[in-house]
Parts: structure tokens; sequence; C-alpha cells
């Protein structure tokens, strides 16, 4: 994170002392894409895309980065989670550009591509007036503009015709895609698949999956340009790579421990509560507590997020079902012995709520991440053992009540 850091600084300066104009380009100039391949770090696990421009006659060679943000915005992490973020185009040598991934030990492959010389002077020109200091920044959106999305539309507005691309061989939903690069049972994926609501498990078109830089890189390496006038022709001339993956020694950054492993582990942890939790009462209470409080904050994230934020697929989010935002109100109401009552029938109302979970999870109204399922049945374990106690007390106090009647 510190030479990403670094880099970005180093990165930014450059941007500093070329903001005002760009150099202008011949007729030889060549046009490309760059797909750069995911990394480590949260942050570049999708990875990136930039749009490069190389005249050798004019001595240019930059690249258009729509991939720069500034952490030092004022409240960053608040408008980030709420999809505040604003994203601006950035242009630097394409040297500067390779030595970022180069030191990453990521890939980078470019494919020129195929524009007539009308469609690379539209192209540079929109490029231009987009790099204009009113006109660079931009609301970023993770499926639906960032960066990979930014330079294929504008390569798209420039072309003289349109782009067909080939037929897609299977449906993927946007979770789908997704978890292809964070991993089935990872707590990047886990939590991903907490916060996204039942948006994220429907199919972009073709068209759409191109938020993803490798999908795009893909779909461009197949797809042909049907001109207004005249034949066909390939969208790509040009393959190669102009950064390679070196051999290093394989280092992982998952956890030693798994979500599913995890949470499996919690739900044993509440059979032996059940089991033994008479013999240690307080221990048993504070277990609950700590499982309902949990439960509630989470709940109340998602439910923030779903209704506030921008960023997308994360709306009706049936996770509330079982994350309840309501179950502080048994994490506190359960230290108040004249509250049984009520508590009582809050469990009752919160089981039909876990219930209905468990048949969204079964029925696939929404994916649910593997590793919930053992959270889901240690509520619904807990909350049942609620019922029954709290039926347990009220009965007894009825037939007290009765005697002294």
């Amino acid at each position: 994170m510190r030479k990403f850091m670094l880099l970005f600084t180093f990165l930014s300066s450059i941007l500093t002392l070329h903001s005002q104009d760009l150099p202008p380009v011949g007729d030889s100039a060549k046009f490309s894409i760059l797909t750069c391949s995911p990394g480590e770090e949260v942050y570049s696990k999708f990875g990136h895309t930039g749009l490069r421009v190389y005249d050798k006659n004019s001595n240019v060679d930059i690249v258009f980065n729509y991939g720069i943000f500034d952490f030092n915005t004022d409240n960053f992490i608040a408008k980030f989670v709420a999809g505040e973020t604003d994203y601006m185009l950035g242009v630097y040598p394409t040297d500067s550009f390779l030595a970022e991934y180069a030191l990453e030990n990521r890939v980078v492959g470019e494919q020129v591509l195929n524009l007539t010389l009308a469609e690379k002077r539209k192209l540079y020109n929109a490029l231009k007036i987009n790099y204009q200091p009113e006109n660079r920044t931009y609301r970023y959106n993770f499926v639906f503009d960032n960066c990979a999305t930014r330079p294929f539309l504008k390569t798209m507005e420039a072309i003289d015709g349109v782009i067909n691309f080939d037929e897609i061989a299977d449906e993927k939903s946007y979770r789908a895609w997704i978890t292809e690069y964070t991993g089935e049972n990872t707590w990047t994926q886990f939590g991903i698949d907490l916060i996204f609501g039942k948006d994220a498990d429907e199919c972009p078109s073709q068209k759409e999956s191109i938020f993803l830089p490798e999908v795009l890189a893909s779909e461009l390496q197949t797809a042909t340009i049907l001109p207004k006038t005249g034949s066909p022709r390939k969208m790509i001339i040009e393959h190669s790579n102009l950064v390679s993956k070196q051999p290093s020694e394989t280092s992982s950054n998952d956890a030693l421990i798994s979500p599913l492993i995890f949470n499996i582990f919690l739900f044993i942890l509440s059979l032996l509560v059940t089991i033994y939790g008479g013999k240690f009462r307080n221990a048993r209470k504070i277990f609950d507590c700590t499982v309902f409080v949990a439960s509630a904050l989470l709940g109340l994230i998602i439910l923030l997020l779903m209704l506030f934020s921008e960023h997308p697929l994360l709306g009706h989010n049936y996770n509330l079902l079982w994350l309840n935002p309501l179950n502080i109100i048994p994490a506190i109401v359960m230290w108040n012995k004249n509250l049984r009552k009520f508590l009582f029938f809050y469990h009752i109302f919160n089981f039909i709520l876990l219930a209905t979970a468990l048949v969204v999870l079964a029925l696939s109204i929404q994916a649910f991440n593997i590793a919930t399922l053992p959270l889901l049945l240690l509520l619904i374990l807990r909350t049942l053992k609620a019922i029954d106690r709290g039926r347990q007390k009220l009965f007894k106090r009825h037939i007290l009540n009765k005697k002294r009647w």
C-alpha cells in the first residue's frame, strides 16, 4: 500500500505538470486499450483499463487513465461508502503507467484499435475535451461508469458505425462475475454478499458486463466494427503484452480461517451454549447479547447502504431478514425481568423473519453466501431456545397467578 501511495503521489505530480494542454498527434498515431491484470489488494482485485495514444513521429506516448481518485478528499471514506466518490481522468507518460504495474508484478496487455484516420481524430479530440479541468471529474459507479466503461464509451462514440460483439457463451449474474475475482469462500466476497441485494443476481447484458477490464478486453478481441459505409473490419488489429508477470514466490493474502469455517465454529459454540447454558446463565446471556448486538449492527449497516448509498446492486437486500436491526431490542430487554412477555413475542416475530430468510435461501430468491447458513441456523437455534424459555417462564407465572387467585 505504501508503494502504491508513493506512485500515486508521483503520478499526480505529472498530472499537475501537464494539466493544461495535451500534445498534438499526427495521422500515424495508434490508439490502444491497455488491460491490467488483477492485483492482490482489494482495490485492485478487478484489474484496470487505460487508453494509450502512441505516435512515434510526434514523440507522444501517453495513457488516459480514468481511475484517479484522491484519498485526501474531505470525508473520503464516508463518500466512498455512500457511493459519492468522484474519480477523474489523468494523463501521464506510458512508461510511468507501466512502471506501477511492473512494480506490482501485474500483466499489462495492449490491444491496438483498428480505427480510421477520421475516427482517431474524433477520439483524440473527445479525450482532449474530456481532459479539460472542468470536464475531467466524474461520479464513479462501480458497475455502470468506471475506468473500463469510460474508455470503451469514448471509443464507441468515435466510431463511424457500430461495434458488433460475438454472442456470449454463458450468462452470469453481477454477483457471479465479481466472485470470479474475489473467490467464493473469502472474507471479501462474504462481505460483498452481505451488502449486495437481489439486484446483484440479475444478469448484465453483454455490453454491461464490460465493467470488468478483462471482460472488456476479451469482448474487444473478437468484436468487429460495422461501418456505415464499407466492409466490416476487426476491432483489434494487434495484441501483445507490454508488462509480463515475473516468476515470484507464491504468497497469499487469504485469511487463515475462511468465513465458512469460522461461522461453523460459531454455530458449534451456540450448540454448546444451548446444551449447557442452563448451568452458566450469565455466560449464556452474554453470548446471546453479543449475537443479537452483532446482527443488529450488521443489519443497520446494510439498511443504511440500501436506503442511502448510490452504489448499484445494494437494493432489495433479503439479508435484512436475518440480520435484523431490531435485534438490538432483545440485547437490551433480556436484562429486564419485567419485560419477559414483550421479549417472548419479539422472539416469535424474529423467528418468522428467520424462517422466511431460510425459505429465501432454499428457493434462491436471492443468492446467499454459503457462509451465511451457519449464522442463520445459529440465530434460529438461539431464538427458538429463547421462545421456549420464555414460554416456560410465562406458563409458570400463569400457574402461580392461578394459585394465588
